[in-house]
């Protein structure tokens, strides 16, 4: 049994702010950020940062207020993440694939007092601004003649008003460790987003773990990150991490197989995370002499499949790192670490927390067992605080004061866990949780409709695609090409169905609720959607605007 990992070092800093106050005096002059062509060192973004906290506390903004920001990867985001942490702001990070109504719902939901959005969300934010219920102060990122345009038509701040502010450190808001930090939406069982309220000192304690005892980071180290900054992975494997470390990042907006470890050898980067069909798809581009010759020497995802990893791990040269966790666990508390590691595993839970496989009677099951992973912390404000405005829903998930997240594995002899699946309202897509009752949502409300059911099927990318089963109304002929149109108006792209199979009747219990475990699980339907095997490459889908404004 190997010992017990040692505490880890920054035990002084109980809070974000901490960190940030903490890196600007020690590494002011060293590069933080490397986005395209462009270098930020700690100092300019945290002045940056000064002038958007000040403007917003002056146009009367409160610590505890919430401000969205909804854009992609970008040097403005991090200024404005980094705005929020300073001044005890909520951030609340929005997906910015998300469509216009969806959009809507997590504005209204969060009580956004700000919204900072990228131009590439201006239509959508446009068509659901006459709708809420309170407008926010509202910012766009843009440049462009047309940006300004848009901006003046509309009466949008530009984000150029930051600028004007003073870039002296804004008031210390006096928050502690459990001052909520940030509100992350993920997709839950009950259909619509749930935003996660994480703490300050979530972000610091999951950093100081992984920084030092996963990925063993030191101030050399350049973290490569193309994963969206709406998520916790980028916010807290990547952003949080370098700052604990005094490393760099390099930020990219968006996954490329093509151009990944090119992107990788540009920027000198050292450490890289990933989703699980990244891997595979880089793994499928055609070899090249030089693959062995990058930078890298360290990769972390979920998940690693075995049967790749190892030959992931000889073409590149990288030593590839798993773990398990989830946003309302602060990320991450299963890993495996550069010490010690198995591929097809996510590693041993760390000292803060705890972690059990139970039956459907919640009694725990022994070692080598599937069945339901539940955890708690063993130290307070290291996860989340609860659902943001739902505190039944936050009651039911930690039930016997163990956290459920409809989550499947097993734990060996030695106490590794092997993460085995997500329930059967869940589907993970690219990096993207999706509720399959959302879909189902959407889908009943066509008219021909009578029922359907979701749910998850194998991906050669080796997550899951969506598969649709439609129960249609008896007087109807279906029509599937009108059925994707209908969802494709109301879901958002990464969240539209993959497989769609008619079904005669759709299985029920003897209580009449749905029997998902008994629909064919076969990625196969009488429709297939066309972009079944492409993945987000920069070669095939065009991003838009990718300018920066900072140093303008």
């Amino acid at each position: 049994m190997t010992a017990v990992l040692p505490e880890p070092d920054g035990a002084d800093i109980s809070t974000f702010r901490d960190l940030l106050v903490a890196r600007e005096s020690s590494y002011g002059d060293r590069v933080f950020l490397r986005f395209e062509d462009d270098e930020f060192t700690y100092s300019e973004l945290i002045e940056l940062s000064n002038r958007i906290a000040n403007t917003l506390l002056g146009l009367g903004l409160q610590p505890g207020d919430r401000i969205a920001v909804w854009m992609r990867n970008r040097p403005e985001y991090i200024a404005v993440f980094f705005a929020a942490i300073k001044t005890g702001l909520v951030a609340v990070t929005l997906n910015p694939q998300a469509r216009a109504a969806d959009g809507r719902y997590l504005l209204q939901d969060a009580s956004a007092k700000a919204l900072i959005f990228g131009s590439e969300m201006a239509q959508a934010y446009a068509a659901i601004a006459p709708q809420l219920s309170a407008r926010p102060h509202e910012f766009m990122v843009g440049s462009t003649h047309e940006d300004v345009q848009l901006r003046r038509n509309h009466g949008w701040r530009g984000f150029d008003t930051f600028y004007a502010a003073s870039a002296a450190a804004p008031p210390d808001p006096l928050v502690v460790a459990s001052s909520p930090a940030s509100i992350i939406y993920t997709s839950g069982t009950t259909g619509m987003p749930k935003g996660v309220v994480l703490p300050q000192h979530a972000y610091v304690n999951t950093a100081r773990w992984y920084g030092q005892h996963v990925v063993q980071a030191h101030e050399n180290d350049v973290f490569f990150t193309c994963l969206p900054l709406h998520h916790c992975n980028a916010q807290v494997f990547t952003l949080a991490t370098a700052l604990m470390r005094g490393s760099t990042v390099a930020m990219v907006e968006n996954f490329s197989a093509s151009h990944y470890f090119d992107q990788i050898r540009r920027y000198d980067a050292s450490i890289f995370n990933f989703i699980g069909m990244m891997l595979v798809a880089l793994h499928k581009q055609p070899p090249r002499p030089n693959d062995l010759d990058n930078p890298a020497r360290c990769g972390f995802g979920i998940p690693v499949p075995p049967d790749l990893g190892g030959e992931f791990e000889r073409r590149f040269g990288v030593q590839l790192l798993e773990g398990y966790g989830a946003t309302e666990t602060g990320c991450g508390f299963v890993f495996n670490t550069v010490a010690e590691r198995r591929l097809g595993w996510a590693g041993r839970v760390l000292p803060y927390a705890q972690a059990k496989v139970v039956g459907a009677q919640g009694e725990q099951l022994p070692a080598g067992t599937v069945g339901q992973i539940v955890m708690r912390p063993e130290r307070p404000d290291v996860w989340m605080l609860g659902y943001h405005g739902d505190p039944e829903v936050t009651a039911r998930a930690w039930e016997d004061g163990w956290l459920r997240l409809d989550d499947y594995g097993v734990i060996d002899q030695d106490g590794w866990l092997g993460f085995r699946g997500r329930g059967l309202d869940w589907v993970r897509r690219r990096g993207e949780n999706i509720s399959a009752i959302e879909i189902e949502d959407a889908c009943d409300r066509h008219p021909s409709v009578s029922k359907s059911a979701v749910v998850a099927v194998a991906s050669e990318m080796t997550e899951e695609e969506v598969k649709l089963f439609v129960e249609w109304r008896p007087e109807v002929t279906p029509d599937l090409d009108d059925l994707v149109a209908w969802l494709s108006e109301r879901l958002a792209a990464y969240k539209l169905p993959v497989f769609i199979q008619s079904v005669p009747e759709l299985p029920r219990t003897a209580t009449g609720k749905m029997a998902k475990f008994q629909l064919d699980r076969t990625p196969v339907g009488e429709w297939t959607s066309p972009t079944l095997g492409r993945t987000r490459d920069q070669d095939e889908i065009r991003r838009g605007s990718r300018h920066s404004e900072v140093g303008r």
